[in-house]
């Protein structure tokens, strides 16, 4: 019958910690690519909507340019 080889404790422990720790990472990796997906998601959302408004006031206003601090609207000069 042959021994068993066996790792050293002190290698085992360090083996499995390193384990771990790349599990938790890869865990943490796959939360942020899903906030991520989220919120490109959300942000492309915003973008539409304000294409939206943009479009709304094209139609009320014609082609001008809003301030957005006063709400007042120019001519467009473009």
């Amino acid at each position: 019958m042959s021994d068993v080889k066996k790792l050293s404790e002190e290698r085992l422990k360090s083996i499995n910690e390193l384990v771990g720790t790349l599990n938790y990472v890869g865990s943490k990796v796959t939360e942020l690519s899903v906030e991520h997906s989220r919120a490109t998601e959300a942000y492309r959302h915003l973008q539409e909507q304000l294409e939206g408004e943009k479009e709304k006031i094209r139609s009320e206003y014609g082609d001008v340019e809003i301030n957005l601090q006063t709400g007042e609207l120019k001519e467009n000069k473009e």
